[in-house]
């Protein structure tokens, strides 16, 4: 007697490796979607930092007379808090006008350096750029006399290696960088 055959039920290999592969591209789009979010995240601590500076510089200033690079005289109180950034500050035009950095402790992903300007005539700039890139030129700034040795802006009032190049008189396009009622800085920081 001959035994009926019996169907097999599975899956051949050409279908595993097609599953296999579509998981695959979910993940890769997805390790790059976090990252992306991530560095987005971690930017935000850069932005409160630098708006809590700006804050300060101008209480500072309205009690002294000038801007000061000193963060302990500003009583800045957010560095035990950070985890991504270290902020600096350096003042310029003889304490009238002040720079505020932060700049990403580690580079990881796309992580940007912040620049906030202020300069001598009231006008407030933010631009991302380079760490590396705004930390040279920060570096030519002159912290304790006053006087900048080097200027980061460069002609036309944009800031070299900034994406975008904010410029000095504000951010007309796309929107402005302001103080809000409460002495803070307005988080649309026009950042192209």
């Amino acid at each position: 007697m001959a035994r009926p055959l019996k169907l097999e039920r599975g899956f051949t290999l050409i279908e595993l490796m097609v599953v296999v592969t579509i998981v695959g591209i979910l993940a890769a789009v997805a390790v790059a979607s976090y990252r992306h979010f991530t560095d987005k995240a971690k930017a935000v601590e850069a932005e409160v930092a630098l708006a809590e500076v700006h804050r300060l510089e101008l209480i500072y200033n309205a009690d002294h007379g000038s801007y000061t690079d000193d963060l302990n005289a500003l009583k800045f109180s957010l560095p035990p808090t950070l985890k991504y950034y270290s902020v600096q500050v350096r003042v310029h035009s003889g304490g009238a006008a002040f720079y505020a950095l932060a700049l990403p402790l580690t580079r990881s992903g796309d992580q940007m350096g912040l620049l906030l300007s202020r300069t001598p005539d009231g006008q407030v700039g933010v631009a991302k750029a380079d760490p590396i890139t705004l930390a040279a030129q920060m570096g030519g700034l002159s912290s304790s006399s006053g006087n900048s040795s080097q200027d980061p802006m460069g002609a036309g009032g944009t800031i070299p290696g900034a994406e975008g190049g904010v410029t000095k008189p504000g951010c007309r396009e796309g929107g402005e960088a302001t103080t809000a009622a409460d002495g803070l800085l307005d988080t649309n920081f026009c950042l192209r």
